[in-house]
């Protein structure tokens, strides 16, 4: 008799050993006996002297298909991750002195066996002594520990005679550890590789801390000990309903509220990627505040659903440079001023960063009294000239020169009459008789828009700096001015109102708007206080209520052409329409195919919020 069970026990040792030299977590060996085939009259030999003679067997007729199943319940944890497993058939085929063999397949939970099984006859024909194993491997990829499996073993009946089928004896090798589960996010910096940190995540909800405006794709991955290395799940992604903060105080010292205009209201994320099955999703943070982000991988069914909770926080920085500003007395934390603005408005930091950098006049870049008064287009079309806003208007005529002069506008008070004082005018010296080119000073009465025009325009040296009005002058307006004996410019200039203030250059028609701005809050006064004074960014203005950033930014978000829209199709279609909302904040502006909202886009690339060092805390 051939006493097979020592070729198994060789056999499955070479198994363990092959398999455990590619292994680096602990692994395992279970056995399992699968045995249902005694569902024929059981027959025993009588004759034998070892026990697998005498275990039960089942006959199979191989003369016409044939097929049999076990269903069985296996030992494993559940929590186990199978490796591999090798099946070892027992069985007799019953030919005669001419046919030695048959062979037939197998399938175990629906994976095919790698090589057909085999019964032999060493010449016995189905006599006790010649019960054979042979060996059938699986990667066991539908293999379910701890729970029901399923052997079929099967022929197509082309076999002559029969054969005795004894039982299947499973070697599985295992180890304890279940699939991990991670969730990696990647930080988009434009011109540069994402950022990627990724972190293993259980049922309960992970927390990811992500920058006011940051661009971020989350997604799920998935290892197990046959990989050991993360692989992507396709997953649905599913963004619950945001927790967002409050309007927050544009700077620490800050005692009042402005007024704010919001987008994105409900949303600290607006999701800037398609709803496709796909292994991540990317999004933008528009508001401090939490969203959960659900991940379902869609791959398998076991595969679990996890959850992040994206928290939306202040950003380190803006970019790698110019985080700070000048008030003429204080130095300014600029990025947290913007980032503020940012969350009131829904605007990320970075867009509104780039704007503040547009608005550059003269090179004098993030200074608080950012200031150039606009002869032609404000102060002839609409304040002086047209709608004549300087004498008509509640908002302009408290502040009309010269009749404002020691009434709302004092001289030698900061930022009331000494703006104008940048610009040069020639007038004749009292004491000399002579024309001198020198500044305007607050002393200076019924300074009309032609002096500044004439001496400041295109006039260069002792100190001059070009004004280049009439750039943005019309042909026609510029002929005006132009022809011999014009008096189009003769009017006194309303400094004050016809003229764009701070670091977001607000026009004071803007600045009159109640949408955009409520004024200031002073103390004693019952009312808020209009004054273009407060429109510049010094520290002392904005906490009262006053600056021109807030008021700014609320003017693009009345611009907003982009509806009650929450979620984009990609990055670069939210980015059209914050170009397009951008644009209308000046129109006119452009040079050559570049308009004011492609400018803004361009800076913004350079005003990213940092990455965060540790984003799950």
């Amino acid at each position: 008799m051939r006493h097979a069970l020592c070729v198994m026990s060789f056999a499955a040792a070479c198994f363990v050993a092959s398999t455990l030299r590619a292994q680096s977590p602990p692994v395992h060996l279970q056995t399992v006996t699968v045995d249902c085939w005694t569902n024929t009259p059981p027959k025993f030999c009588n004759n034998a002297a070892l026990d697998p003679s005498e275990w039960d067997f089942s006959t199979i007729n191989l003369n016409t298909p044939w097929s049999t199943t076990c269903t069985y319940t296996d030992p494993l944890p559940q929590a186990s991750a199978v490796l591999a497993i090798q099946a070892i058939p027992w069985a007799q085929y019953c030919g005669d002195d001419f046919t030695t063999h048959a062979s037939y397949a197998t399938r175990l939970d629906g994976e095919n066996g790698d090589i057909p099984a085999v019964a032999s006859d060493d010449g016995f024909h189905c006599a006790c002594d010649d019960i054979v194993g042979s060996f059938v491997n699986y990667t066991g990829k539908n293999y379910h520990p701890g729970d029901a499996n399923t052997l079929d073993l099967f022929g197509d009946g082309n076999a002559a005679y029969s054969m005795r089928l004894y039982r299947v004896d499973l070697s599985i090798l295992y180890t304890d550890a279940a699939p991990k589960y991670s969730v990696q996010v990647g930080f988009e910096t434009p011109g540069t590789a994402p950022a990627l940190f990724t972190k293993v995540t259980t049922s309960a909800p992970l927390t990811l801390q992500v920058p006011l405006g940051a661009v971020f794709t989350v997604g799920l991955q998935k290892t197990t000990a046959l990989t050991l290395i993360p692989t992507p799940l396709n997953a649905i992604f599913g963004a619950g309903v945001s927790t967002v903060q409050p309007a927050v105080p544009l700077m620490p010292t800050a005692t009042v509220m402005p007024v704010v205009q919001t987008l994105f209201a409900d949303h600290s994320l607006v999701q800037v990627d398609n709803d496709d099955v796909s292994a991540t999703k990317r999004f933008i943070a528009v508001h401090f505040g939490t969203t959960p982000i659900t991940m379902t991988p869609v791959t398998s069914a076991d595969d679990p659903q996890r959850q992040i909770n994206v928290e939306v926080i202040l950003p380190t920085d803006l970019g790698t440079s110019e985080h700070s500003f000048s008030d003429g007395s204080n130095d300014l934390d600029l990025d947290d001023y913007v980032s503020n603005v940012a969350h009131n408005t829904g605007i990320p930091p970075q867009y509104l960063k780039g704007q503040v950098h547009q608005e550059e006049y003269l090179g004098r870049y993030l200074v608080a009294d950012n200031w150039r008064y606009e002869p032609v287009g404000s102060d002839l079309e609409d304040v002086s000239g047209g709608a004549r806003r300087a004498y008509t208007d509640a908002d302009f005529s408290p502040f009309r020169l010269d009749d404002a002069i020691g009434v709302t506008l004092h001289p030698g008070v900061q930022d009331e009459l000494d703006p104008r004082n940048v610009f040069f005018l020639r007038r004749v010296d009292p004491a000399t008789g002579s024309v001198v080119d020198r500044r305007i000073s607050d002393a200076d009465r019924g300074v009309t828009a032609r002096e500044i025009w004439d001496d400041n325009d295109s006039v260069t040296g002792n100190g001059h700096i070009r004004m280049n009005f009439s750039l943005f002058a019309s042909q026609a307006v510029l002929a005006s001015i132009n022809a011999p004996n014009s008096t189009v410019l003769d009017f006194v200039a309303q400094t004050p109102t016809a003229s764009s203030s701070g670091l977001m250059q607000v026009m004071w028609d803007e600045a009159v708007d109640d949408d955009l701005w409520s004024g200031v809050t002073i103390p004693g006064s019952t009312n808020p206080v209009h004054e273009p004074k407060y429109v510049f960014d010094r520290r002392d203005y904005i906490n009262i209520g006053g600056g021109s950033l807030q008021i700014g930014a609320n003017k693009d978000v009345q611009d907003w052409r982009g509806g009650t829209v929450t979620k984009f199709p990609s990055l670069d279609a939210f980015e059209a329409a914050i170009n397009l909302m951008m644009r209308y904040y000046n129109f006119k502006w452009h040079e050559g195919p570049v308009h004011y909202g492609d400018r803004v886009v361009t800076y913004s690339r350079s005003a990213g919020p940092a990455v965060p060092a540790v984003p799950f805390p």
